[in-house]
């Protein structure tokens, strides 16, 4: 299969966006408050390049990402779904049959290796329901300034 390689898509004109202007972080718990939206209907990944800059060595950054079914928000419908994994938990038998596993909702931490810039790639999946994507993020410990700056290269399989 090799590596994927990003490809064109008839539905988006640039592969690249910016996915998180260069901007302060906000303080734990608090998300950012307007995440930008990215369109990604019909690609099948992204990679997020992610450049933080931590106050001091110690900080964290958290991020969580969100997608959508619907290209544009909906009124008196659910828009947005956050990522989920499914973790195992001790089984409940009934009858030999029944098990039981736990959905938790999914937030990422990159602890900060340096006091000066880190730079990583997170790729997430994307299924063919997916019509738009949005990465929030905060900082901890929270009375910190550190910032990041996230763009995101779509590409198909």
């Amino acid at each position: 299969m090799g590596i994927p390689r990003p490809m064109s898509n008839a539905y988006l004109a640039e592969p690249v966006q910016t996915a998180r202007a260069a901007a302060v972080l906000p303080a734990s718990p608090n998300w950012d408050a307007t995440p930008l939206e990215l369109a990604c209907p019909g690609f099948s990944y992204v990679r997020f390049y992610i450049t933080y800059t931590p106050t001091a060595i110690g900080d964290d950054l958290t991020f969580r990402i969100e997608v959508s079914p619907h290209s544009v928000d909906t009124a008196g419908v659910e828009d947005w779904f956050q990522e989920g994994d499914t973790l195992l938990a001790a089984p409940v038998l009934a009858a030999g049959a029944d098990s039981t596993n736990l959905i938790q909702r999914q937030h990422h931490t990159y602890g900060a290796i340096t006091a000066v810039v880190d730079n990583f790639e997170y790729l997430f999946p994307l299924t063919m329901t997916v019509e738009r994507i949005r990465i929030s993020c905060y900082e901890v410990p929270a009375g910190d300034a550190g910032s990041a700056h996230i763009v995101a290269l779509f590409g198909m399989w």
